[in-house]
């Protein structure tokens, strides 16, 4: 007898390497370790997309301050960002172990592109889905987190040493952590908490890494321009935070393999999918498959009834 094929998402990852400490109730923690105790014994088969889960580690990371370059694969940009004297140990073996779950999970042989023929009918509401981990009130103070960035982009001459400059060999935490605090005092948000908290803080420092970055390769000196700033700014905030959901290329890998249940602890997700499914039942759409997005909890309670 086959055994039933189980895609997982990115969040399930973060679930079963337990990476962050209030991701899951404890019902749901329970049934990810069981679901992965039967995986080890062969009894059902996990799967993802390597190159597709990969990216989404990568984007994950960054919005946690750790920042993978093209000169870096993820478990080296952590090894450097340990480096740095502010790094929380037991956050980065925290991120180490979800590496070790995702190099145990089957990976299939392509990865999501976007002329699959199961992109048309695919409704754009999952497109533009934000996970249940993303901080709403971040994107409502989009406008801060930008003037925080070109601020920051306009001291870089007053930072950066011509030598610091023009090595592009390593990201200098300690440096452009130091340009973050110094721009965020200057701006008065430092006492806002309304405005800015810890996360959003964590999370425009990943951003800023991208600023430094991008910027070193395409200037020669740390004076910007204001139009460059604007253009590079805007360039990182697209790819790096208000780009296209995650959700949509796992869904269409399932559909592509004929895997009918993907596995996610995102239950936003999952009462989205739920309801736009039911809104397109009687439809000619992709939702016409036998494909289903489950909870842990949900998996656990279908599996237990075979």
């Amino acid at each position: 007898m086959e055994k039933e094929a189980v895609y997982i998402d990115f969040d399930c990852l973060l679930g079963f390497s337990n990476a962050l400490k209030t991701h899951l109730s404890p019902d749901e923690q329970k049934a990810l370790k069981s679901i992965w105790t039967l995986y080890n014994e062969e009894k059902i088969r996990l799967v993802t997309s390597r190159d597709d889960m990969n990216l989404d580690i990568i984007m994950w990371l960054n919005s946690q301050g750790c920042c993978v370059t093209d000169t870096l694969n993820p478990l080296e940009a952590i090894k450097e960002f340990e480096r740095w004297e502010k790094a929380d140990k037991d956050t980065v073996k925290a991120w180490r172990r979800i590496f070790y779950y995702f190099d145990r999970i089957e990976p299939l042989p392509s990865q999501y592109n976007d002329t699959s023929p199961y992109m048309q009918g695919f409704p754009e509401e999952l497109f533009t889905a934000k996970s249940e981990g993303d901080w709403d009130a971040f994107f409502t103070n989009l406008n801060t987190v930008k003037q925080i960035l070109k601020a920051c982009a306009n001291a870089f001459s007053d930072i950066f040493s011509e030598k610091k400059w023009q090595d592009l060999s390593c990201i200098d935490y300690s440096l452009n952590w130091t340009l973050l605090e110094w721009t965020i005092k200057k701006l008065g948000l430092a006492a806002q908490s309304q405005v800015l908290d810890k996360e959003d803080e964590k999370r425009i420092f990943g951003l800023l890494n991208r600023v430094v970055n991008l910027s070193k390769k395409s200037c020669k000196t740390p004076r910007l321009s204001p139009e460059h700033i604007d253009f590079i700014v805007n360039t990182v905030i697209n790819k790096y935070l208000t780009g296209k959901t995650r959700y949509n290329k796992h869904i269409i890998n399932c559909i592509s393999f004929n895997i009918e249940q993907m596995l996610t602890t995102d239950k936003r997700l999952m009462e989205l999918f739920k309801r736009i499914k039911e809104e397109n039942k009687d439809k000619s759409t992709i939702f016409q498959k036998n494909f289903n997005i489950l909870t842990p909890h949900e998996l656990q309670l279908k599996i237990l009834k075979k």
